[in-house]
């Protein structure tokens, strides 16, 4: 009786640690609603087949494989190894409801390789790519120029050590009726290495014309960085634009003027290492210093005055964004005098291809200054067809004459 009542106590003590558990893997679950993967940290191995794991597709399959000495959870995690030049790799999930109109909302962690990282123009990245059943039944990707939505890309600068989230957020085009959930490893050129995925999640929104700036990424407990600093006065502001520029009336394509308080398109903050707590970037919506009477600015804090190797910013997401007949990106920034501020700032734009290009803006002021880049600018860009993201860095080198500090950004538009 006495080793009855033994075992009896030691069942009792498992059920309750898994009770206590679960909450805990919930809690720290990304998602509002449900989870629209299965398998979604990669752990189920029965039906394994050629290195994909179970519930899951993949293409150019030889250089996926299941991992289980590095993971972020459970047992396992999935690895990619570069394909060869112009190539990609990856693996995808199937959702077989996919409704237009409604917005869907995608992440996974990804982890660089210590021993062979990522390198050259190699990337990994997510994607949902849009699909429709057709006559045969078959799924098939909708009209050829809006069946994709990208994330950012994440290449060498993928941290080695800790695990780093990747989110992304698109609305379902019209006559969707499926989409693959993508992650993907992408050789532009001279690409090595390998990476790791893991905790991929996936939830459907049902919208009005989708939620502007929704993002993932701010579920998370503990992770939300954007606020919204409540109106008390207005700080009165220069109008006039800098640099004898005169304010452009012709065609103009507005990307934020975060007069909604959110960022327009979607998007968020990054970090070269997100657990690195001496390097970070947060989001204000600022509704005391802005240009114009109504709306806010978008503030900056960002902190790269880190023992370690520093990089943050911010990431808007662009929608494929064609910008053939726009050849110039116009925006408004100040440096906050109280605070302090650099001068300069990294700017890029990506495209779908995984080409960025790169510009570093200088004559940064207290006062509110209007700069117009020629798109032409950004080194390495050389298709602006589809150009899918773009970024506001904060480095070491930049930004090495004040590594702390906070500017504002407001009416970001491109133009003739």
């Amino acid at each position: 009786m006495r080793e009855k009542g033994v075992l009896m106590l030691r069942i009792f003590l498992v059920v309750l640690i898994i009770a206590v558990a679960a909450p805990l893997y919930a809690v720290e679950s990304p998602l509002i609603g449900k989870n629209l993967l299965k398998n979604e940290s990669f752990e189920n191995r029965p039906g394994f087949k050629d290195q994909t794991p179970s519930g899951w597709g993949s293409w150019n399959d030889n250089f996926n494989g299941i991992s289980t000495t590095e993971r972020r959870r459970g047992q396992q995690s999935v690895y990619m190894d570069c394909p060869k030049q112009n190539e990609s790799t990856g693996v995808y999930y199937t959702y077989r409801n996919a409704k237009a109109g409604y917005r869907y909302n995608f992440s996974a962690y990804f982890l660089n390789y210590g021993s062979n990282p990522v390198s050259g123009n190699a990337f990994g990245q997510l994607h949902i790519e849009w699909r429709k059943k057709g006559k045969d039944k078959d799924n098939k990707e909708i009209d050829v120029e809006i069946s994709r939505d990208y994330g950012r890309t994440l290449g060498p600068e993928m941290s080695t050590t800790k695990w780093t989230p990747v989110t992304m957020s698109a609305v379902a085009p019209a006559d969707t009726d499926s989409c693959n959930f993508v992650v993907e490893f992408d050789n532009k050129e001279n690409g090595t290495g390998r990476f790791y995925a893991d905790d991929a999640a996936a939830e459907e929104i049902k919208t009005k014309g989708g939620i502007k700036g929704y993002m993932l990424a701010d579920t998370r407990p503990g992770a939300k960085t954007v606020t919204l600093v409540e109106k008390d006065k207005t700080e009165k502001v220069e109008t006039g634009t800098s640099g004898g520029q005169e304010e452009e009336t012709g065609l103009s394509l507005v990307v934020a003027n975060f007069n909604a308080g959110d960022l327009e398109s979607g998007g968020g903050t990054w970090a070269k290492d997100p657990n690195d707590n001496t390097q970070s970037c947060t989001l204000t919506y600022n509704q005391n210093i802005k240009r114009g009477d109504s709306g806010f600015s978008l503030q900056i804090d960002y902190d790269v005055d880190s023992p370690n190797q520093a990089m943050v910013g911010l990431w808007m997401a662009l929608q494929n964004l064609d910008l053939s007949q726009y050849g110039k990106l116009s925006l408004w920034i100040k440096g906050d005098e109280t605070v302090g501020f650099s001068k300069g700032i990294r700017m890029e734009l990506k495209n779908r291809k995984g080409e960025v290009g790169r510009y570093t803006l200088s004559g940064i002021t207290k006062d509110w200054k209007r700069f117009v880049i020629p798109v032409k600018e950004f080194t390495d860009l050389k298709d602006i067809s589809s150009v899918s993201e773009f970024v506001i860095r904060f480095d070491d080198e930049v930004n090495s004459d004040k590594k702390t500090g906070r500017i504002y950004v407001d009416d970001i538009s491109f133009g003739k």
